[in-house]
């Protein structure tokens, strides 16, 4: 069996590492891939199906695993669903109906009400309802939270205190097109104060697997501070998770989004992802991804004891209902690695030295890539996820910070409290 990753980042990069493991080195491939999976990478542009399909084909895969949100969005789905010579291949994420979920913040939210899933109270606003849009700002309590629907990396969240910073977000979406057509329509909502927590699912629409859970840190800065990013690092297990926790989420999130996918004949096959809020051990959900999460994966697919590859072909052929899952208790501790600069401007093109020979910690590439002289350089604002590991979250916080000191690049930038906050908790 052969297998392809789909995708270019630190997501990628830890399936295709938990996937070489079990089906051997030479029968997974990645493309574009990154500077860390050069070896096994071919180039492609994600969004040029007819390009990927010639891949599959080409090498004789087997099963495809969809990283990114955008060819979802995009309808790689459909493509491989509707095409004679691609249908009987495995293929890891769902049809662009069923992306809507993460593609439109609109649509998700209002399947959230529809279905009654716990959720912040919101309104959807589009471009030519920016008066009614400040009106209903101006109900509301600090600090305000405003949501770009579309697809924005990671950036399309803003919370403020400032009124007139969060009209000015709304005036940036709308007409100075900071985000693109992602910024063409928003969602205004309540803050929740919480606990921010990650959960996942294989699901075929119908049966599902939970995954370990996780905790991410979206914020660039320290303390939690400063403008959203894609992930600056995550830890799992959180230690948060009990069991009346677990219920809850059970029966108030996963099963009723089950539920409203069936009803709607909303076909689903591939990865969930539930960014919740825990407010006082009740679960909120603030979002969907329609795959499995950055950097989330880099700290949930290691502490995956059964086969990740038997868990596609299960929920690819029905079987996913019998399926067990088997994860270690080693706790996981993700670091990101980023550009100076980021996440606005950041600079690229930076040599990467790293002393692999003194690292005990697992090493996934983000944004690198092999320049002309052979160097592995820089390449994106997130470059490097540094995952420690060990029988505590202080022993996989320390293994990661101190590895990092044997990896140089200039203008290194990476939070140096990830964790501390699970660990300050009184569980």
């Amino acid at each position: 069996m052969k297998a392809l990753i789909l995708g270019s980042g630190g997501r990628e990069h830890a399936i295709f590492y938990k996937i070489q493991q079990e089906l051997g080195e030479n029968n997974v491939l990645i493309t574009p891939g990154n500077g860390g999976t050069a070896k096994y990478s071919i180039k492609s542009d994600l969004n040029d199906f007819t390009q990927i399909k010639n891949i599959v084909i080409e090498n004789n895969i087997d099963v495809i695993i969809c990283g990114p949100e955008q060819p979802l969005a995009n309808g790689i789905g459909d493509f491989f669903n509707n095409d004679d010579s691609l249908n009987k291949k495995i293929f890891i994420g769902p049809t662009q109906r069923a992306a809507k979920l993460e593609s439109s913040k609109t649509f998700a939210k209002d399947f959230m009400q529809q279905y009654q899933i716990p959720t912040a109270s919101f309104a959807n606003f589009n471009k030519t309802q920016f008066d009614e849009a400040k009106r209903f700002l101006e109900k509301l309590t600090t600090p305000y939270v405003i949501k770009a629907s579309g697809l924005a990396a990671g950036k399309g969240v803003v919370i403020t205190e400032n009124i007139n910073e969060a009209i000015e977000t709304i005036t940036d979406f709308f007409y100075k097109n900071t985000l693109g057509d992602a910024g063409n329509e928003i969602v205004i909502e309540e803050f929740i104060d919480g606990i921010e927590m990650s959960i996942f699912i294989a699901t075929n629409g119908k049966d599902y697997v939970l995954l370990p859970e996780a905790k991410d840190y979206k914020k660039i800065g320290e303390g939690d501070s400063g403008p959203n990013t894609g992930g600056m690092g995550s830890v799992s297990p959180t230690n948060l998770l009990n069991d009346d926790l677990k219920n809850n989420i059970i029966n108030k999130i996963i099963e009723p989004t089950l539920f409203g996918l069936q009803n709607m004949n909303i076909p689903f096959n591939g990865f969930i992802f539930f960014g919740l809020m825990i407010k006082n051990n009740e679960p909120y959900l603030l979002e969907y991804n329609v795959r499995l999460g950055d950097p989330e994966t880099q700290v949930v697919v290691p502490r995956l004891e059964s086969s990740l590859i038997e868990l596609c072909i299960a929920i690819n052929n029905g079987s996913l209902k019998n399926y067990k899952i088997k994860t270690n208790e080693s706790y996981h501790c993700c670091i990101t690695l980023a550009s100076k600069g980021y996440p606005n401007n950041y600079e690229k093109n930076k040599i990467i030295k790293i002393e692999n020979e003194k690292i005990n910690s697992l090493i996934f590439h983000g944004g690198t890539q092999i320049d002309s002289n052979n160097n592995l350089v820089t390449s994106g604002g997130r470059v490097l996820y540094v995952v420690g590991y060990g029988d505590s979250l202080r022993a996989a916080q320390s293994m990661a910070y101190d590895d990092i000191n044997k990896i140089h690049f200039d203008g290194i930038y990476y939070r140096k409290d990830i964790g501390d906050d699970i660990l300050k908790m009184k569980i």
